[in-house]
C-alpha cells in the first residue's frame, strides 16, 4: 500500500459542499472499479485457478482499492464533522481592545508613574 500523508488547506465555506461531494464521488468511483473490474475476475475463476499468484495479485488490488476508498470516505466524514462543529459552536467573542496612550505626554506620565512605583518597591 502507498504511503499516506495528511495535508491541510483552506477553501471558502460556500465551496465546502462541492468539495465533500467531489471526495465522495472519488470514493464511489474507486468502489465501482473494485466491483466492476477486479471482483468479477476473482469470482469467475475456476477452482484450479484460485490458488495462484494471479489470485493473490487481484485480491491485493481489490484490497488497495477498498483501502483508498475508505481513506477518502474518512476524509469526507472529517470535513462534514468539522463543518457541523463549526455550525454548532458559539461565535467567537471579540477581543477586548487595550487602550494605548496616544500622546507623548501620556507616555511620559506613564513612565513617570512606573519609575515612582519601582522606587517605592526598592525602598
Amino acid at each position: 500500500m502507498g504511503q499516506r500523508v495528511n495535508i491541510q488547506y483552506s477553501i471558502d465555506l460556500d465551496n465546502l459542499p462541492e468539495e465533500a461531494k467531489r471526495l465522495l464521488n472519488t470514493a464511489v468511483i474507486k468502489l465501482k472499479h473494485g466491483i466492476t473490474d477486479i471482483l468479477p475476475s476473482l469470482s469467475q475463476r475456476e477452482m484450479g485457478e484460485m490458488l495462484t499468484l494471479s489470485t493473490i495479485n487481484d485480491i491485493e488490488r481489490l484490497r488497495k482499492t477498498l483501502s483508498d476508498a475508505d481513506f477518502i470516505l474518512n476524509d469526507t466524514m472529517n470535513i462534514i464533522n468539522g463543518y457541523i462543529s463549526h455550525l454548532s459552536s458559539p461565535p467567537a467573542q471579540p477581543q477586548q481592545q487595550v487602550r494605548t496612550p496616544t500622546s507623548v505626554d501620556e507616555l511620559a506620565k506613564k513612565l513617570q508613574d512606573f519609575r515612582a512605583a519601582t522606587e517605592e518597591d526598592a525602598e
